[in-house]
Order: C-alpha cells, then structure tokens, then sequence
C-alpha cells in the first residue's frame, strides 16, 4: 500500500509512529451510507427497550478494557495516563447509566393539552433521523465520540464516524468494541483521511451532522450542509474567562485555575483561558498559581521498558498535539510579551525533551488587545488581568466572540449566583470548572461562536431525533365548527366560543 492509502498515528510526545489505518477513499462513502441505510432500517424498527439491551454488554466491555483503552489514547495525544483513564472513560460509563435510567422517559411520545378540543388528542413522538455523520476531535479521541455514537445508536440511528486524521487509531478501538458486543457492523463504519473524507461524508446526503472542532471548519460544514438543509450540531471554541471574587477560597481557586488552564496541555474547548481577579486578592492568588505551577511534572506519559514492556510515567502534563499548536501558543506568547506583557513562569517551547512540549506559562500585564485575550489559544497559557470589580470582570468576560462557558469563584452564594447570571456562555460553574462534560445529564455547548445546540442531557439526546405530532380526531362528528359552510348559526357558536374560552 502506498503512503496515500495508508494514515499514519504519530505519538507527539517521541514522535513515534505507534499504527496506522487505511484511509478511506472517498468514492467508496456512498457504499458505506447505503449499507448504513439498509441496517438503520432494521434497527430504527426495533423497540427502545430491544435497543437498549446492548448497553449492559458495551458497560462490560469498557470496564475489561478501560486500561488497554487509556494507554492507547495516551499514546496517541500525549496526555497523562489518569486523565486518559477518567475522562476518555467516565464520559462514555455514565451515559450509558444514563440512556438505561432516562432514554425511556425522554423518548418516550408525549400527550399535548389542546384545551377546548377535548374531543381530539395530539402526541408527539421522536423517531430516528436515518443516518447520523460524526466528525469528531482529536483532543479527546475515544470519550467525545463514543458519548454522541452511543446516543445517536440508542435513538434509532445509524452512524458514520470521522475521527480526526491525527488521532485515528482511538476511533478504530472505539468501533471494535461496539462490534465487539454484538451491534451489526453496518450500523457504526469509520470513515479514515483528513477534510477531504469530512467533507464528502457532509455533502453525501446523511440525515445529520454532530462536528466538534474549530469554528473555522465549523462554519464549512455548517455551510455544506445548508445545500442539503442538513440539521447539525456544532461544538466548536472556547476562550473561557475565571472570575476570582474578593472573597474566594483562594486556595481552591488557585488550584482551580491551574487544573482548569493546563489538564490536556490545555487543549480542551472549556480551558481557563481568561482569569479576572478583583484587586485585593490578586497578589496572593497570582503567587499560589504561579507556585502550584511550577510544581507540575511534564514529560511522555509513556514509554517502552528494554523489554518491550509499556510504563506509565508520573506525569502532570503532556505535549501538545504537533508542532503547528506549539509554534500557534509561542507566537501568542510573544505578541503579549512585545505588548508590554510578563510572563511569570514557562514561555519557551521545551528542547530537552522530544516531543511538542511547551511548559504551563502563567502570564500578567498583557493588554486587552493582545492575541491571547482574544483568539482561542489550545494550549498551556494562563494570562491573568487584575480588574477593580466583579463588574469589570463581568464586562470583561463577556468581551469574546466565544461564549461556552465560564466559572465564578466566591464564598458568597448569592452574589456568585448573580455574576453567574450576567456571564453570556453556554455553562457557568460556580467554584468548580470543566467536570461537568462527563455528566451525561447535563447539556452540553455554547453560545455565540462557540456552537449550535446541545450535547448530553435530555436536550441532546432529544436532538438525535425528529419530532413526529399525531393528532387524533376520535368523536364521530360528520363536521367541524371550522368547516364549510360558513353559516350565521356557526357564527353565532363562534363568538360565544370566543367569549367563554377568551373573554375573561
């Protein structure tokens, strides 16, 4: 095979190759849509009930594997081998808790009140959409996909996954194991190659779109599937602000903010990539973030004993995903730093070890017109900003075109609570931040730039469906009071109905 049909999976943190897949060619995707078609047919059929009891066996499944599953996620993005094992995995095991608690309910028709037409009865049902197209990102493989594939299954779908071209080989296992426990192999198929193979899954005539990526290629497939009138759901950036109050925990806020700006080297759609603290405290707060910082252990999160034997490594941070997002974080660093900024600890790209590493940077008296207040950074950096107020911060918060979402720090709960009601984002934690992508009961996506609809919880599962309205007519009445004709007596009827039902 020629390197044209072959991806390859690279390690970022040796630069080793570590697998590869065939890549897809892109005639062969209208096949693969027919064949999802066929076998969405049978499963859209099926009882809820009869869908539902693959759940127990795919639980099985990721529990006997979770290991094996973890260290091939760290080998192909870099990040830490605890955080691939929690939130590549947590994810996935409490939806299906979830699907097998609420889908019953969630899905279940609905009856509709129709006031005076007590005669008659409307229903709304939600069925399967047909074939469902999931483009899926490369900085959390196997735990973003497999939420919305098992989701999209349980609803009566079909689903052709495009995982990313950087990180294939998690996608591979992902379709393994649903294959593994018995789901018919024509109901998930991948699809392998860059935009190329995503753009021809979007314009082959699927029945929808869940892309999650940047809001550059967002707007792409969001304007490919206009042509089709394609309904999607788009989770795209984030540059999500940290409001420190004057009466925070600072301790925990401190360790908040570290957590929230640097787990995956920062590359996580809802990272703390903007921290406002009131003037008061931010001496002290400024000193234990940086101090927390330099602490943290960096390196590969694996590595190959003599023997051939795999070592997890204790490490607190990983690489970034290529060289293109190490060269995108240090040219935000220098912008700030010619601006006036200050970095307090990292700043430079790592040379002593072998892959794409750049150190956790805390940075302070960056100007508001600089790149890293203002474009998504995808990367280890934490510019903090003193402000006067929380109405500064506030103001300052909702300055972005990105708006998924954002946390306040406070020890006062009712003020908390209405600084978080100001903050124009999707999620707003209070004392906490990012955790809350791996409940499956709560939604999921953001506002402005950010995206369109919702992942998890009721809303996102109800978006994997259409929404059929029945209405029933059961009383043997040979007319309507609406119908032909017109009469003076229907009249009559008419305005009393109006006056009793209306009047008062």
């Amino acid at each position: 095979m020629s390197d044209e049909t072959i991806l390859y999976s690279y390690s970022p943190a040796t630069g080793e190759a570590i697998g590869s897949v065939p890549v897809t060619e892109i005639q062969a995707i209208p096949g693969m849509l027919n064949r999802a078609r066929v076998a969405q047919r049978r499963w859209g059929d099926l009882a809820l009930e009869e869908r539902l009891r693959i759940l127990p066996r795919l639980r099985g499944a990721l529990m006997a594997q979770k290991e094996e599953i973890a260290r091939l996620v760290s080998w192909e993005t870099g990040k830490p081998f605890a955080e691939s094992l929690a939130v590549e995995l947590i994810p996935g095991l409490d939806m299906i808790r979830f699907l097998r608690k609420e889908a019953g309910r969630i899905w279940k028709p609905e009856r509709l009140g129709l006031g005076w037409f007590v005669h008659k009865r409307s229903i709304l049902e939600h069925l399967p959409l047909g074939v469902v197209g999931i483009i899926s990102p490369w900085n959390y493989p196997f735990g973003i996909p497999f939420t919305q594939v098992v989701v999209a299954l349980m609803a009566g779908n079909a689903v052709l996954l495009k995982p990313s071209e950087l990180t294939p080989l998690s996608a591979v296992r992902l379709v393994e194991i649903f294959h593994q426990v018995g789901l018919e192999p024509g109901l998930l198929q991948l699809i392998a190659g860059d935009g190329s193979q995503g753009a021809a899954l979007v314009s082959a005539g699927i029945d929808k779109v869940v892309f999650t990526g940047s809001v550059a290629t967002g707007k792409k497939v969001m304007s490919s599937a206009a042509q089709g009138l394609i309904p999607l759901t788009l989770e795209l950036g984030g540059k999500d602000p940290m409001l420190v109050l004057r009466d925070a925990n600072l301790e925990r806020a401190a360790n908040g903010a570290v957590w929230g700006a640097f787990t995956n080297a920062g590359q996580v759609c809802a990272s703390v990539e903007r921290c406002y603290v009131e003037r008061p405290v931010a001496e002290e707060f400024i000193a234990k973030v940086v101090a927390k910082t330099v602490q943290l252990r960096q390196g590969s999160p694996l590595e190959r004993a003599p023997g051939g034997e795999v070592v997890v490594k204790p490490v607190d941070i990983g690489p970034l995903i290529n060289e293109t997002q190490r060269q995108k974080v240090q040219a935000q660093v220098e912008d700030a730093l010619q601006r006036g900024g200050r970095v307090l600890c990292g700043g430079r790209p790592r040379t002593d070890l072998p892959g794409y590493f750049y150190p956790p940077t805390v940075l302070v008296d960056v100007p508001p017109a600089a790149e890293v207040w203002q474009e998504e950074t995808f990367g280890p950096l934490l510019p903090i900003a003193v402000v006067a107020s929380a109405e500064e911060g506030i103001a300052l918060a909702n300055q972005s075109r990105y708006a998924l979402s954002a946390s306040v720090w406070s020890q006062n709960r009712t003020l908390a609570r209405t600084v978080a009601g100001r903050l124009e984002v999707g999620t707003v934690w209070i004392n906490d931040v990012i955790y809350t992508y791996g409940l499956a009961a709560t939604p999921w996506g953001g506002f402005k730039e950010s995206g369109l609809g919702r992942t998890h919880s009721a809303i996102g599962l109800q978006d994997f469906t259409q929404v059929r309205h029945r209405n029933e007519s059961y009383y043997p009445l040979t007319s309507e009071l609406q119908w032909y004709p017109y009469t003076a007596k229907k009249q009559v009827w008419l305005e009393r109905l109006f006056k009793f039902l209306y009047g008062r």
